[in-house]
């Protein structure tokens, strides 16, 4: 198919405009990473591991029991995770999950067997959950407990 000089004016064109987009998304990126950096301290170098990045977090069906609360299957044998509600719907473990963000507490959703697990996090020691537990205790979420490994 012969190329027309219109044709090559426009695919040049797109192909600046793609350039311009991707430089300036990329000087944003930089600027994040500088402004993440910036709030830190210590040597650069430790500031760079201090940075953390958005975790996107993806919910996948699952599977287990359906009135207690699994552990994620990522977990390990011995990991304690802090419980914070089990729902039918994803929709009410969101709005759990939003009010436990308006706490300042960090939480996320576990699907398994058709219900949503709402949990606060996972820990390698009882003493950190138990601490955790205590934190989310008083900012109101009454039905929060610890899962321990020995009753999974």
């Amino acid at each position: 198919m012969p190329s027309s000089e219109k044709s090559d004016k426009f695919y040049l064109l797109v192909g600046k405009f793609v350039v311009f987009i991707a430089r300036w998304l990329f000087y944003i990126a930089l600027f994040y990473i500088a402004f993440m950096m910036g709030s830190k301290q210590g040597t650069l170098k430790e500031r760079a591991r201090q940075v953390e990045f958005p975790r996107i977090k993806i919910i996948f069906p699952g599977s287990s029991s359906e009135s207690s609360a699994p552990p994620p299957e990522s977990s390990s044998a011995s990991t304690y995770f802090v419980w914070a509600g089990s729902y039918d719907s994803y929709s009410m473990a969101e709005a759990r999950l939003a009010e436990l963000h308006s706490k300042r507490i960090n939480g996320y959703i576990n699907e398994s067997d058709g219900r949503y697990h709402v949990y606060v996090g996972q820990f390698q020691s009882e003493r950190q959950a138990q601490a955790v537990l205590q934190q989310v205790l008083r900012q109101g979420v009454a039905e929060a407990s610890i899962i321990s490994p020995s009753s999974f």
